[in-house]
């Protein structure tokens, strides 16, 4: 299989793109590779997807969180972390589809935020958080829409 993974320089992305290297074709682009692929940017999603081409898959492993004290946090922060966790990658289904073979797919992960509360995070300071079944230890999970 042809498999774009998204992100693929960072951390969980290259442990991705290196796990299905071994036995797939995989592509990696990130904000920072050529072709570069921003989910903040549909331009440069539609423009990377154009010059790579065809792809069974697609693997999403970017984006970020703001890992601040609650009193450093400022709306633009947070904005951007939803901006890239959750708009950039409905971006990169918009954008990507057509570029995704007939029974092909696209996988949307998540970090470290999603299976616990993270040391200088700013949720932490909740007085619900500790209590929240959101903030328990689960295992890593995903979320997969078929093309």
């Amino acid at each position: 299989m042809r498999i774009l993974v998204v992100g693929a320089t960072g951390q969980v992305g290259a442990i991705v793109a290196g796990a299905l290297g071994e036995r797939h074709e995989v592509i990696g682009l990130s904000r920072s590779s050529d072709p570069r692929l921003d989910l903040l940017d549909a331009d440069s999603i539609s423009a990377a997807l154009t010059r790579i081409g065809r792809v069974d898959a697609v693997v999403d492993c970017a984006g970020g969180a703001p890992f601040l004290p609650l009193r450093q946090l400022t709306s633009e922060l947070v904005l951007a972390g939803v901006r890239t966790k959750m708009l950039g990658k409905v971006d990169l289904l918009l954008h990507g589809h057509p570029w995704v073979a007939d029974g092909g797919s696209f996988t949307f992960t998540t970090g470290i935020t999603a299976r616990r509360v993270v040391p200088g995070e700013a949720w932490r300071r909740s007085p619900t958080a500790r209590s929240s079944p959101s903030c328990a230890p689960r295992r890593p999970r995903c979320r997969a829409a078929s093309a």
